[in-house]
């Protein structure tokens, strides 16, 4: 009783309560000790169905069985019997026919012996034997004829009274052997009958318990049995590093620190505004499979809810997925915009793609080569300009107008910062499902310094001449073909 008190706290309330149990249990463990009690019930009406069938029924009708087949037996071998006798007195009809004809034969040969006879003494011998012969040839002709008129009376009454008679008796046997089966059919059906009523009562028991059961109720209990205070864990605060002091304060009196910021709020943005349909899709999609899970639950004909639950989980996962991108995106422009101010850039990111290079190729930062078959570096088509994967993010914002980007291996760059009242750009979509993205994107007129002259002395140099062997013919928009002179 303990155990399975101990299991009843387990599955209404915890093994870990804030309080001590009173010994509420949930309506699904009420309706589950029904539930329990019920079929323990019902497996003990079962059992005694079995018993009553074994005992009312078969044993009763197995002694049936060995009576009626006792009485049947003991009338076939009357039946045998009867036939015997019949027989018989054919048979004695047979003889007296036989004995008949043996006289007849003997009386003729006694009168052709008589015929025979030559003196006196001879024809009274003859005459004495002829009178004896033909007496018992009457005689026996007599006893022919009165086992011919027993015979007849015997095979009448064999087929017209012993053997209907015989026929009679086992259709009564069979007939009662009918009622007793019928008769233990009806105890059987009786039996059942009883058994079914205890049944339907158990099952209405059952619904009713099932009723009783309240999701509502039961998660309520729980509550108030594992009620504890809770609190946020603290925010990640701004650790300097033990060698070096610094502040929570944005690096942004260096230009390429500033730049990889706005690069980085473009990109923020670029990808929330991509986010934002993907999002309200999916959760379109979801109230769908809500509406579809809910009709299903209600008629299963219509289809299998466990399948649009699966799918509604699944969509529920790649929502949850989506919107935490959406949330980093959307904390990321919020902090950068309060960061960068006005000076947000061109927000007109490159379009880096990677790019694997066959000839040799400048970097537009740092100047040095990108070279190799593996993917190394990345290139913009729109500005038409290389360079390393690390250093891409450092690259001013792609303006229109200008086709190259100038050098900042020495940091050497015009920003401006636009006169002009930033553009507020609303967007309908919200995380979480609270509100939209109410945010301003900036957007300003930046003008870039012209690319700067590399030479210190700021003179002309003498172009060397070569000439080409063979031509070349550029196979990209980053290569020179070559013919002829150089």
């Amino acid at each position: 009783m303990d155990k399975r008190s101990k299991r009843e706290e387990a599955l209404s309330v915890g093994l870990e309560t804030s309080k001590p149990w009173n010994g509420t249990s949930s309506t699904l463990d009420t309706a589950w000790s029904k539930i329990l009690s019920d079929a323990n019930e019902e497996a003990s009406d079962h059992t005694n169905l079995a018993e009553s069938l074994s005992n009312e029924v078969c044993e009763v009708l197995k002694t049936c069985e060995k009576k009626k087949e006792a009485t049947r037996k003991r009338h076939v071998e009357f039946g045998v019997k009867l036939l015997a006798e019949r027989d018989k007195i054919y048979h004695d009809r047979a003889k007296a026919k036989q004995r008949y004809d043996d006289a007849c034969f003997l009386v003729e040969s006694t009168r052709v012996k008589q015929g025979q006879a030559k003196d006196d003494k001879h024809l009274e011998k003859a005459a004495k034997n002829m009178d004896v012969h033909t007496n018992e040839m009457l005689s026996a002709k007599n006893a022919y004829l009165l086992s011919i008129s027993v015979a007849n009376e015997v095979k009448r009454r064999f087929y017209h009274v012993d053997l209907p008679s015989l026929e009679d008796d086992f259709q009564s046997i069979w007939s009662l052997t009918a009622s007793k089966l019928l008769s233990l059919l009806k105890t059987v059906s009786q039996l059942n009958g009883k058994y079914l009523e205890l049944l339907r009562t158990h099952n209405e028991n059952f619904l009713i318990a099932n009723n009783t059961i309240n999701a509502q109720t039961n998660q309520s209990l729980f509550i108030e049995y594992n009620r504890r205070p809770f609190t946020d864990p603290p925010d990640f605060i701004f650790e300097p590093c033990p060698i070096w002091h610094d502040s929570a304060e944005y690096a942004l009196t260096s230009p390429e620190p500033k730049v990889s910021l706005q690069n980085r709020l473009g990109q923020a943005r670029s990808k929330a505004s991509k986010l934002e349909p993907t999002i309200e899709a999916k959760r379109h999609e979801i109230t769908g499979l809500e509406n579809l899970r809910e009709a299903y639950s209600s008629n299963e004909s219509l289809g299998d809810p466990d399948e649009v639950v699966e799918n509604l989980l699944e969509s529920v996962r790649q929502t949850i997925s989506l919107e935490l991108q959406y949330t980093v995106l959307t904390k990321e422009v919020e902090v950068l915009e309060q960061t960068l101010g006005d000076d947000q850039g061109s927000q007109r990111p490159h379009t880096f793609k990677s790019a694997s290079f066959v000839t040799p190729t400048t970097c537009c930062l740092c100047n040095s080569n990108i070279w190799g078959i593996a993917k190394q570096g990345v290139t913009c088509k729109a500005c038409s300009i290389s360079a390393h994967v690390k250093c891409g993010p450092k690259l001013l914002d792609y303006v229109e107008g200008i086709d190259t980007i100038p050098n900042q291996g020495g940091l050497t760059r015009a920003v401006s910062t636009s006169n002009r009242p930033p553009v507020v750009q609303t967007h309908g979509l919200g995380v979480g499902g609270a509100g939209g993205l109410s945010r301003s994107a900036t957007t300003a007129n930046r003008s870039v310094a012209p690319p700067v002259n590399r030479n210190p002395l700021n003179r002309s140099q003498a172009r060397p001449q070569a000439r080409m062997i063979y031509g070349y013919e550029a196979s990209s928009g980053f290569e020179v073909s070559a013919s002829g002179k150089f």
